[in-house]
């Protein structure tokens, strides 16, 4: 019943594993250095802003593709479902319910000192 590990696990599998351990060791160890390869990392803020930028763009390219028709039924659809939210009522959010547990007792100061007569 018990079966040979080659027939387990596929070579091809160990063969990924092992490279990628090794490329993320090896990257770890230039973290630091000077020249290494995080200088050329962009940044979170410089991604989110180049993706910032290219949303307009690519909105517009989007809408243009479309049918004419298309177009204005998505912009009727769009505005009026706006309008439908705008007249409805805003929602009040319930206070959350406590989860204090704590009686009095267990509230009150530990007993120190001489006991009171």
């Amino acid at each position: 019943m018990a079966q040979d590990f080659r027939e387990d696990v596929p070579m091809s599998f160990l063969l990924r594993a092992v490279l990628v351990i090794g490329a993320l060791s090896y990257f770890a160890l230039k973290r630091g250095e000077p020249g290494s390869l995080s200088h050329a990392i962009p940044s979170t803020e410089a991604v989110a802003a180049v993706l910032a930028g290219a949303a307009p763009a690519a909105i517009q390219a989007g809408t243009a593709a479309l049918p004419p028709e298309t177009r204005e039924r998505v912009a009727r659809e769009a505005l009026a479902g706006l309008i439908r939210r705008a007249g409805q009522p805003v929602p009040e959010i319930p206070e959350p319910t406590s989860r204090d547990t704590l009686s009095p007792t267990d509230r009150a100061p530990a007993w120190r000192g001489i006991e009171a007569r």
